[in-house]
């Protein structure tokens, strides 16, 4: 049998990277209420910490409809407490907040190693 890669490495270096050059702010999910479809009642808003760093789009995967101009590509760190997904908001530190489009993990072997995002404005 062969032994298997050891991640914790670059696992270690993607967050001492996002943690020296991101942010720090939230990723916001907000769940339906729990009534019934013709009156489910107040969502529930729960916020996440997470480091990110912010950054643009290479404009040769611009292509208007999937990827806008104004899109933004965010990296996660791994260690964040939930699994981002589409619909949820990231919430930087200036105050601006960003809707996620899609969310897809770096994940070899079954670890995540990061989140890569794509983010517009709210």
């Amino acid at each position: 049998m062969t032994a298997r890669f050891d991640y914790s490495r670059p696992l270690a270096t993607a967050d001492r990277l996002i943690d020296r050059f991101g942010q720090d702010g939230l990723i916001r999910r907000e769940t339906p209420g729990v009534g019934p479809a013709y009156d489910p009642g107040e969502p529930t808003t729960t916020d996440y910490p997470a480091v990110f760093a912010v950054l643009g789009y290479d404009n040769r995967l611009i292509d208007g409809s999937t990827i806008l101009a104004t899109d933004k590509r965010v990296l996660v760190s791994a260690s964040v407490e939930i699994e981002p997904r589409a619909g949820d908001l990231l919430v930087q530190s200036n105050g601006e907040i960003l809707s996620i489009v899609d969310a897809d993990p770096l994940k070899p072997a079954e670890t995540v190693l990061l989140w890569t995002l794509q983010a517009r404005s709210a």
